[in-house]
């Protein structure tokens, strides 16, 4: 009985510490283009698929198999590209020098580029930094991984854009060799790190205690 409920309450733990992922508006792209923008090299396909996201939910999709610079979607607050403000801190309950954790799923349907993320914090409808330009995943799948991204939000920051995409800084070459690849985004979201490490903390406590009064 004792097992069983210590059991329970590790799971209601890790539900909890999940639960601190916090995504953009439509980050799972179950409304399909709702709350997205893109942009293009003319040549790349972006569509917003149905079924076949993580737990078979919609995803977005950038067909670079034909690509020269790349593509991307863009998730500023008022959904256009380029945007204003991005979407703002208090939606993910962040503030300016917290440190924070993106999340986002991809995977890759074929070709050897790689996707990536660019993540710009702005403030007063300016952008402050877009910490070192697009970043690449740590490699790539032929299923949907999750990749992550930490940074510390600076100083007068008031918002963040969220920019999955792929460009010719992924090529496997030389740097403008066009792409070749077609990948898939799902799930993009914030990770407030002072939350989830309070979340653990709390977990933490709670099961020392129901522990000590069990035992």
């Amino acid at each position: 009985m004792k097992m069983k409920l210590l059991t329970a309450l590790a799971v209601l733990a890790m539900a909890a510490v999940a639960s601190a992922n916090i995504m953009v508006p439509n980050g799972d792209f179950e409304a399909g283009a709702a709350n997205w923008s893109s942009f293009d090299d003319g040549t790349t396909v972006v569509s917003y698929e149905a079924t076949g996201g993580v737990n078979n939910s919609g995803y977005g999709l950038l067909d670079c198999s034909s690509g020269t610079w790349g593509a991307g979607f863009v998730s500023p607050e008022d959904f256009s590209y380029p945007g204003n403000d991005g979407v703002p801190l208090s939606f993910f309950g962040v503030s300016a020098g917290d440190d924070i954790t993106v999340s986002m799923d991809m995977k890759t349907f074929s070709g050897t580029s790689l996707g990536g993320l660019k993540i710009e914090s702005w403030g007063n409808g300016a952008m402050i930094s877009n910490f070192g330009g697009d970043k690449p995943a740590s490699g790539k799948s032929a299923e949907w991984a999750t990749y992550t991204w930490d940074v510390t939000l600076p100083a007068g920051t008031d918002a963040l854009k969220l920019v999955p995409l792929v460009t010719w800084n992924y090529a496997p070459n030389a740097v403008g060799t066009n792409l070749d690849a077609v990948i898939g985004f799902d799930n993009v979201s914030v990770v407030p790190e002072p939350a989830t490490m309070g979340l653990f903390a709390l977990c933490g406590a709670g099961l020392l205690f129901v522990r000590r009064h069990l035992s």
